[in-house]
């Protein structure tokens, strides 16, 4: 007698319909607390470091460092000859000044956008983990090691606004330290080149 090849192969199909169900269903859901916790972190970090940054005052800096400059151009226009040693490198010192955050203006910019970018970058991705997505924006499966990819990139670039703060907020304040402690000399030297402005003579 024949087997009954129909019900042989139905039950075959069930029990792999079987297994598949199994593999798809059971699978463990990926907890991401760890990266929430971390991306939490890095927000808090920005948010402190935004803080620093909203201390710096742009259009007083601004015109702190074209104060600086205009005395420069003021001294080339005006003085004829050949300038003593100490005199030189006094001036020399004086332009080192504008060297510590150059073009000021333009990377204050550059760094306000960078900073609400990564805030809200990071703000985005911890609320959809929060919420229990599946998929970015970008239809990319959030994958644990997909998860951990992204985390390390947002960690990474929250971590390089922050230090750029940092040395903007640090080099500012070299800034003011050395023209605090040089200025009164510059003044001295336009009266001793004979060269004072009349405003300030």
């Amino acid at each position: 007698m024949r087997p009954n090849l129909i019900f042989t192969s139905l039950a075959f199909v069930m029990s792999c319909m079987l297994v598949i169900g199994s593999f798809t269903s059971c699978q463990p859901k990926v907890d991401h607390a760890a990266v929430i916790k971390t991306l939490d972190s890095s927000y808090q970090a920005v948010e402190a470091a935004e803080k620093k940054f909203n201390s710096i005052d742009r259009f007083n800096t601004e015109q702190f460092f074209k104060g600086i400059k205009a005395d420069l151009e003021y001294v080339q226009d005006n003085y004829q000859g050949e300038m003593d040693y100490d005199n030189a490198k006094l001036f020399a010192d004086y332009r080192s000044i504008t060297k510590l955050v150059k073009d000021f203006g333009h990377k204050h910019t550059r760094l306000k956008k960078e900073i609400q970018r990564t805030k809200k970058q990071i703000f985005d991705l911890k609320s959809a983990l929060e919420a229990g997505a599946t998929k970015d924006a970008a239809g990319n499966n959030f994958s644990a090691l997909y998860v951990e990819k992204q985390c390390a990139q947002e960690k990474r670039i929250a971590e390089e606004v922050v230090t750029e703060i940092d040395e903007m907020v640090e080099r500012l304040q070299k800034a003011q330290e050395r023209y605090n402690k040089l200025f009164p000399d510059v003044e001295a030297a336009f009266v001793e080149l004979g060269i004072m402005p009349e405003s300030e003579s």
